[in-house]
């Protein structure tokens, strides 16, 4: 699974006679996937939004490529990829406004917070902050491109304005 923590225009290019499936979040829509192939396919390159979550299964394709960013870019681009080895069914978090299934797998959830308030988080994880600030249990502040660890369940807080990344793993 790939979070992309600092948008930009990148371009990732696939050893020949490798590939992965690449299936983009829930949040990506159905339009913007499209135009990224379109792009990709005519120029090469694509502009990727913070807060994009991308799916990738290399364990039945596995695939070495290479992403190089565009010179152009204000700022580095940063991305989070995460190897997830959950075998069991992940812990679901409880449907509530502000709290979005991004993609799912046998051993993983992966889910967008954009909403303020307190989210009861059922397991352990990783958690990713796009945007604004989010709180742990026992208190620890998390911001911008923060990545951590969830090692125990608990709430979870979202600041106001705050777009977070937890991907739920199973056992």
């Amino acid at each position: 699974m790939y979070v992309v923590v600092r948008g930009g225009t990148i371009r990732s290019d696939n050893l020949l006679g490798t590939s992965s499936p690449t299936r983009p979040g829930a949040s990506a829509g159905r339009l913007r996937p499209a135009g990224w192939l379109a792009r990709r396919l005519l120029v090469g390159w694509i502009r990727m939004p913070a807060g994009t979550v991308l799916w990738q299964p290399h364990r039945e394709h596995p695939v070495i490529h290479r992403v190089r960013v565009s010179a152009r870019n204000r700022e580095p681009v940063r991305m989070l990829g995460v190897e997830l080895r959950g075998s069991e069914p992940a812990p679901r978090l409880c449907s509530q406004p502000g709290v979005r299934l991004e993609s799912t797998s046998e051993g993983s959830a992966t889910y967008r917070l954009d909403a303020a308030g307190a989210v009861l988080v059922p397991g352990s994880g990783v958690l990713t902050v796009i945007r604004g600030e989010a709180v742990l249990p026992g208190a620890a502040r998390l911001s911008l491109g923060d990545t951590v660890w969830i090692d125990r369940p608990g709430q979870l807080r979202v600041e106001a304005g705050a777009v977070a990344v937890p991907t739920l793993l199973g056992r």
